[in-house]
């Protein structure tokens, strides 16, 4: 039945769709990690970078505290991919958490390299 309905929806009007969606979600939930993780995919197919980067950084929290530390990856490489090159804050944040992943997994090179990259951005 789902899939029956969406196929009827044009393409172009999906995008507008999922920011309906997504608004809705923002306005019922007091909670923005509540629904960290379809929020990032809705506010992805509405075409809302910033949103999209903010709840990919929340989902991402959410499911390493869960110890899903390859579904964390995905999520904070995703929001790092989202960054305008002048949040270097933000830039530095991701770069640790990717590197807090990388140091769970055992990849202590990886972990390396994204702690060393924080670091750098905190001296600029």
């Amino acid at each position: 039945m789902r899939e029956g309905g969406w196929a009827r929806i044009n393409d172009d009007e999906r995008p507008n769709l999922h920011r309906r969606v997504a608004e809705t979600i923002e306005a019922v939930y007091d909670d923005p990690s509540a629904c960290a993780i379809p929020q990032a995919q809705h506010w992805h197919i509405a075409g809302d970078r910033q949103k999209e980067r903010h709840y990919a950084t929340l989902a991402g929290s959410l499911v390493y505290d869960t110890s899903s530390y390859l579904e964390a990856r995905g999520y904070f490489e995703r929001a790092l991919d989202l960054l305008e090159p002048e949040q270097i804050t933000e830039r530095a944040d991701l770069l640790w958490h990717l590197g807090r992943i990388e140091e769970r997994l055992s990849n202590f090179d990886t972990s390396l390299e994204y702690y060393s990259q924080t670091l750098q951005l905190a001296h600029e």
